[in-house]
């Protein structure tokens, strides 16, 4: 069994309507040396910081569909989500255009698609959805509590992995609209919605 992370951090954007997110990058370093420790993780951690979508898009389908049926795979989105007027999730890349999220974001359905296509039966989503201003830490250093894994709601394991805290004085950054838990598909159908948890 292979124990496999990809991490998508995006701090920086092209279109400006799009604030900046400081604290991306940092909560993207803290995690994998969490999940790359030896003595906590042991995965192999692949980080994609600061993208465009062609190379995230490129990055999840290949995350995915390389893994093998035992394989364990963590992915971690800290990133703007953004709603279309049909309420259709985005995940915002460092070139999305807001006036054209279909054709330059990173769709929910395209990241539920490629776990639902992929052969592991164990896969793991954190995703650290981020939109409004509000004051946080701007250190670049972060620390995470501990894992707590309890039964889901369909028989599926559930990881609860609290938020990457930064440290140091206050400064206004992205307040995360929802930090939420880590849900690991055993077998069956994989759903991504607006919100998990």
């Amino acid at each position: 069994m292979a124990k496999r992370a990809l991490i998508i951090a995006n701090s920086q954007y092209d279109d400006e309507r799009f604030a900046p997110l400081p604290a991306a990058k940092a909560d993207a370093v803290s995690l994998a040396g969490i999940l790359s420790d030896p003595t906590i993780g042991e995965f192999t951690v692949e980080q994609k910081v600061d993208v465009g979508q062609r190379d995230a898009t490129r990055a999840i389908q290949l995350f995915f569909s390389s893994a093998g049926r035992d394989d364990l795979l963590v992915l971690h989105l800290s990133l703007h989500g953004w709603k279309d007027l049909q309420n259709r999730l985005y995940f915002v890349a460092r070139d999305t255009e807001r006036d054209l999220l279909e054709a330059t974001a990173i769709s929910a359905e395209f990241v539920s698609e490629r776990m639902s296509q992929s052969k592991s039966r164990s896969i793991v989503l954190r995703r650290v959805h981020r939109r409004h201003a509000a004051p946080v830490s701007r250190s670049a250093t972060g620390r995470c509590g501990p894992a707590v894994r309890r039964p889901g709601p369909d028989g599926d394991d559930r990881i609860d992995l609290p938020p990457v805290r930064a440290r140091g004085p206050a400064r206004r950054v992205a307040k995360p609209e929802s930090d939420t838990a880590v849900v690991v598909h055993r077998s069956g159908g994989t759903r991504l919605d607006g919100r998990l948890g």
